[in-house]
């Protein structure tokens, strides 16, 4: 797989805290970002990811993109019992998971995650999705899905997301999701 070149900006979706939304449940909106060249967190380096995708070239890219902004422990799984079974071992801090998968979507895996007490962590999770359909984004908070990125997703938006967003989710001392 070759680089990509990172584009001077990107769209995203980013959260914005709210009072009136139940706690660990963070509204999206969409943002315009300029680019971001470096992660300057080194805790964001230290992230424990699992990223979760029935295509194996969406893990293949993804894993890649994730390394060359500068994470070091990714893990790829290319089903929802597949990542339920690392999780039974292995602490992750994030789960970035597509949501059209055969046998188990994505906000099935989050709600699962959510309710599951046998699991190492209780990671964050983040839908990764090319889906437009009306009720998206309810059946992802509904879920415990905290965040959206939508595909395709650029090295850009994955380097704004780590160095924004997903450091904001792990503050959120009221967050249950919180890493």
């Amino acid at each position: 797989v070759s680089e990509e070149p990172i584009p001077s900006s990107a769209t995203a979706l980013v959260s914005t805290p709210s009072s009136s939304e139940v706690p660990g449940h963070v509204p999206l909106e969409v943002i315009t970002v300029k680019s971001v060249t470096t992660i300057h967190c080194s805790m964001v380096a230290d992230y424990k990811v699992l990223v979760v995708d029935d295509t194996i070239i969406n893990l293949k890219v993804m894993n890649q993109m994730l390394r060359r902004i500068g994470l070091k422990n990714v893990s790829t799984v290319d089903s929802g019992a597949k990542a339920l079974a690392f999780l039974k071992t292995e602490p992750v801090d994030l789960v970035l998971t597509d949501i059209q998968m055969p046998d188990m979507s994505g906000d099935e895996l989050s709600e699962i995650i959510r309710q599951s007490s046998d699991l190492a962590s209780s990671p964050i999770v983040v839908a990764m999705t090319a889906e437009t359909s009306e009720n998206l984004y309810e059946r992802c908070r509904s879920s415990g899905i905290v965040h959206i990125l939508h595909k395709p997703i650029t090295a850009n938006e994955l380097k704004r997301f780590f160095s924004g967003t997903m450091t904001d989710l792990a503050k959120v001392p009221d967050n249950p999701y919180s890493a």
